[in-house]
């Protein structure tokens, strides 16, 4: 077992619906025991709701003291207007950037075509972010492969474009069995990609939504996670403690496996993922 000193994790978030939501979301954020490294703030579905992504950067930036990274796609866009979005987020002070393709606006599972004026793939996307200053910049990395990716070797060749094109850390999409984490993590090694690679790990909040989620993911729900949630009382469904245990048991695993970096996806559920992870580094 390996001992990690000073584990740290980053949080998602997605804009809130409404005002009175947006100022839950910041005022639960501002009381945090253990406040995130950073905060990723999501784009909509096929570019959908930009707007509500600037304005929240904006509010997270001026009113908490945690660093903020801007999910940026290309779906949809000219590059002009990524060009300018990426040039907002420089003057507003924004230092990191999750760089994504994203996915089309007909849904995950309908094939990617590139916008006639905007960027053709991601490495050229953040190769224009670097251009613009020294922004540090995630890409998204898929431990069980993208679902339009042809096979796995072809994926982590996209992966190893990105990292060469200036892609400084990889942050994967979620998965619930550690050991396609492990195998992703000597197959890129194996490609000569030498970057930091954070685990995606998504609270099981509503058991049939994140299986919906899973299936367009292509991210296997392991059959005793599935039997768990099956067998659960209306009680350890409400109280969350199935979903809690079954996180905090995947990051024990992923810390004692010498990983000191994680992503969260919250959900905007900020006081659970806390209870997660005050719960794993007593755990641990």
């Amino acid at each position: 077992k390996m001992i990690i000193s000073n584990p740290k994790y980053s949080l998602e978030i997605f804009p809130p619906k409404s005002m009175e939501k947006t100022n839950d979301l910041i005022n639960n954020l501002n009381h945090m025991v253990f406040p995130p490294e950073f905060i990723s703030v999501t784009y909509g579905a096929g570019g959908s709701n930009q707007h509500a992504t600037v304005d929240l950067i904006k509010r997270l930036h001026n009113e908490t003291n945690i660093n903020i990274a801007a999910h940026l796609t290309m779906v949809n866009s000219s590059t002009l207007d990524v060009i300018n979005l990426i040039k907002l987020y420089d003057k507003l002070g924004i230092k990191k950037i999750v760089a994504l393709r994203g996915d089309p606006p007909e849904g995950i599972e309908k094939p990617y075509k590139p916008y006639i004026n905007g960027f053709q793939n991601t490495a050229e996307l953040i190769r224009e972010i670097k251009n613009i200053n020294t922004f540090e910049v995630y890409v998204a990395g898929y431990p069980e492969k993208h679902p339009q990716s042809f096979n796995q070797e072809d994926d982590i060749n996209n992966l190893a474009s990105k990292v060469s094109a200036g892609g400084d850390f990889i942050i994967t999409q979620f998965f619930f069995d550690n050991q396609f984490f492990y195998d992703f993590l000597k197959k890129v090694k194996n490609k000569n990609i030498n970057v930091s690679i954070i685990p995606g790990i998504v609270p099981i909040v509503n058991y049939s939504t994140i299986e919906k989620f899973a299936n367009k993911c292509e991210a296997k729900i392991p059959n005793k996670i599935s039997e768990k949630f099956l067998k659960a009382d209306q009680n350890e469904q409400k109280n969350h403690s199935i979903c809690i245990d079954i996180a905090v048991n995947q990051i024990v695993d992923l810390l004692d496996n010498g990983i000191k970096d994680f992503h969260l996806y919250s959900l905007n559920n900020i006081k659970l993922i806390e209870k997660i992870w005050i719960k794993a580094l007593k755990k641990y």
